[in-house]
């Protein structure tokens, strides 16, 4: 488990008590939690396995044994009880922008508010801006969040999904009612967001693997059940759903299962080619016989192909390249040697240059490149750059086989231009340009604001290019096409953006910057030393998008980095 895993409950818990009008210091006491979670420099598994979480600022005996059941059962009682107790509407009302707890009890209390779509013709009415608390202007602002809230309604980050599917899965196993249990589904093709969790489990008896499986202390309803098949929704909403199965059939229900509809149709029209049938439960040949395959491997070699990974199972000319022998091979997490966008306390990192190095060291990488922010986004100005160049400079002296280098993550202002001087950019190892605002403008702005900061000469890399943030914000509208052709032009590398609610650039994009041969970055844009193992997500990304090691700048010794950068 992550520790922003339970901080997320603990914010969650927090919301809705303070909605349920729970005395200030209890709600203070799950933010002050969270808040020390996310501030944490080691993992949480390791102080859960050594009893030390009551070790923490404003962790006791309650919380801590709160986080155990998280990581323990996927749960927490206190958070199942008090989404019960709360009208299912509200849950949803808390997650809109600008609205809070606060306003979202007045408007419940005054209006009978309890659903975005009550939220959304209130606000549309007039109604709302009556109610204490909002006025004209804050109604206008939740009736721009409501859509938003609504369009997302249902979906969960891929990363948090494949966490508890993991947890859920291993839950399972320790009944005894399945001999194997595995994710499937988007969380197993690393999708960025899914509906919900798809386990595939073989045993004997798959009906008892059903009853074990509906039983268990993360299950808050069922939906939906049959012998081999439920359906149910877990406590915090995701939707979980298991098939269960012989042990001969295991193989066929993983492949089914994993990938999107579009890469079975691709298998089942691949197996007909040959006269044979493909089902969930087997290979039947022509002569009638059944074809049995251990795993999935004999699964695609029976049909003559490649396996193929999961993450590049979405229908989109896998099966094709896996037929002609021409798979590529995808990048892994050990192949990365450098530790490219990290953050530290010169902006809004939570530690020093020097425990960012030793982080990255201790997990064995290479070089560490420092991107604070510019100027805009609450980073050093010119001089301060100066300063944390000589800090920089003496870390990177007092660490062997390792090496620290300087960089930035400048804004891209709204015309294009930087927050920063070229004379200063000039001066850095490594410059990472983003966007951190307006994100607003139009199409043909946008483009052009994007296309003039790739094109100044010290812009190595273009960081989060579409600015998303998964279930949040929208990515800006944006010619893809042009921006990619300027990156080309002027010999730009794109960044592939680790954080759990970027994952920005996303796979689809991938295709089109290889044909341009493009080189990527993936960056965990880390702000803390946990953080750095962002590096797993991005990873996942690049090999959705059929990357290889080749394909990306800091798979390379820090020589070869920094020569791209100069």
């Amino acid at each position: 488990m992550h520790a922003e895993d339970a901080a997320q409950m603990f914010d969650e818990i927090a919301r809705l008590l303070e909605f349920g009008g729970e005395n200030p210091f209890k709600i203070r006491a799950y933010d002050n939690a969270a808040r020390t979670l996310r501030e944490l420099e080691e993992p949480i598994d390791a102080l859960i396995a050594e009893d030390r979480l009551e070790d923490l600022p404003g962790i006791g005996k309650a919380i801590a044994q709160k986080i155990v059941d998280l990581a323990t059962t996927g749960s927490v009682p206190l958070y199942e009880r008090l989404t019960a107790e709360t009208p299912i509407g509200v849950v949803d009302l808390l997650r809109v922008p600008g609205l809070g707890p606060k306003r979202a009890r007045a408007a419940y209390d005054t209006l009978g508010i309890a659903s975005l779509d009550a939220l959304k013709e209130a606000a549309a009415d007039g109604s709302l801006a009556g109610v204490a608390g909002f006025g004209e202007k804050m109604a206008a602002t939740v009736l721009a969040n409501v859509d938003r809230v609504k369009a997302y309604a249902g979906r969960f980050l891929g990363v948090e999904a494949r966490e508890v599917a993991k947890l859920l899965a291993a839950r399972l196993e320790e009944t005894g009612a399945a001999s194997r249990v595995v994710a499937a589904g988007g969380a197993r093709r690393r999708s960025e967001t899914v509906r919900r969790i798809v386990l595939v489990a073989a045993g004997e008896q798959p009906a008892a693997i059903v009853d074990a499986f509906v039983g268990l202390a993360a299950v808050h309803q069922i939906v939906e059940r049959e012998a081999g098949w439920a359906r149910v929704q877990l406590t915090g909403g995701l939707g979980a759903e298991l098939h269960a199965v012989a042990d001969r059939a295991f193989p066929f229900e993983l492949v089914k299962r994993t990938g999107s509809t579009s890469h079975w149709t691709e298998l089942q029209a691949v197996a007909e080619s040959q006269g044979q049938v493909l089902t969930n439960q087997g290979i039947v040949d022509a002569q009638g016989t059944s074809i049995d395959c251990g795993d999935e491997h004999a699964v695609y070699g029976a049909l003559g192909l490649s396996w193929v990974p999961p993450e590049m199972r979405e229908g989109r000319g896998e099966i094709d390249a896996a037929a002609a022998g021409t798979l590529p091979e995808l990048v892994r997490l050990g192949d990365i040697q450098g530790v490219v966008h990290c953050h530290t306390t010169w902006s809004d990192g939570r530690v020093s240059v020097d425990a960012m190095t030793r982080a990255a060291i201790e997990r064995g990488y290479k070089y560490l490149v420092i991107c604070d922010h510019g100027p805009s986004s609450g980073g050093p100005d010119a001089d301060g750059l100066i300063q944390q160049r000589e800090e920089i400079e003496e870390v990177d002296r007092a660490v062997v086989d390792f090496s620290v280098l300087t960089g930035i993550e400048v804004d891209i202002m709204k015309d294009g231009r930087l927050d920063l001087p070229d004379s200063v950019l000039a001066e850095l190892d490594c410059v990472i340009a983003a966007v951190h605002s307006y994100f607003g403008l139009s199409r043909a702005e946008q483009t052009a604001r994007f296309c003039r900061a790739i094109a100044n000469p010290h812009v190595d890399i273009l960081g989060h290019p579409t600015g998303r943030q998964l279930l949040a914000r929208s990515p800006v509208d944006l010619d893809m096409e042009r921006v990619l052709d300027a990156a080309v032009e002027h010999g730009v590398a794109i960044e592939i953006n680790a954080q759990p609610k970027r994952l920005d650039l996303g796979w689809r994009w991938h295709r089109a910057a290889l044909e341009r041969r493009i080189k990527f970055v993936v960056a965990p844009d880390a702000h803390g030393p946990e953080t750095i193992d962002y590096l797993e997500h991005g990873i996942a990304m690049a090999r959705k998008g059929g990357l290889t090691a080749a394909d990306i700048l800091n798979t390379q010794p820090v020589e070869i980095f920094v020569g791209f950068a100069k």
